[in-house]
């Protein structure tokens, strides 16, 4: 006869299992790298001025093994610290092309997660809505601090404030 203590015990081990398993399927992000992935085929989708790989130092930090516990928050976090400009883009946003070409215009470089080619995207975008308030795209860093989107950048770039910020670099 089976003991009421094993039969508890196999129950807690299949309820277990069956939340694993669940989550597995309902946050596959959870188990995998949102960079690795994005970065895993044969295009880079991080990207300086949309045409030049990401900086080997910040390359690094992203294909690190440690890469596949990073959060949404400490991805868009290191990739703010690490680089002077940071856009956070669409692919197909008409107003983040405007941004990305003012800046090309300017000679700057800047680093571009297109969100909508990354997997875990929305996520990346419901951390900086969380983090800045502005939950559309083009969201701009400049020296880690938040410029806002691309009627934000133009008006800077127009009043002259634009350059003074792009000149301080840290």
């Amino acid at each position: 006869m089976v003991s009421r203590r094993r039969v508890l015990l196999l129950f807690s081990f299949v309820s277990l299992a069956l939340i694993l398993a669940s989550l597995a399927v309902l946050r596959p992000s959870v188990y995998r790298s949102t960079l690795r992935s994005a970065l895993s085929h044969n295009s880079t989708r991080l990207k300086f001025n949309s045409s030049r790989p990401i900086s080997s130092s910040a390359a690094s930090l992203f294909n690190q093994s440690s890469t596949a516990k990073m959060s949404a928050k400490s991805s868009v976090e290191s990739l703010i610290a690490e680089n002077h400009i940071a856009v956070f883009s669409k692919s197909y946003c008409p107003y983040c092309k405007k941004t990305k070409d003012l800046l090309a215009s300017l000679g700057e470089k800047y680093a571009v997660v297109e969100l909508d080619q990354i997997e875990d995207g929305s996520d990346w975008q419901a951390y900086l809505g969380d983090k800045t308030g502005q939950r559309t795209v083009p969201s701009v860093f400049i020296n880690q601090q938040h410029i806002g989107g691309n009627s934000d950048l133009q008006a800077k770039h127009a009043s002259g404030e634009l350059k003074k910020l792009l000149g301080a670099k840290m």
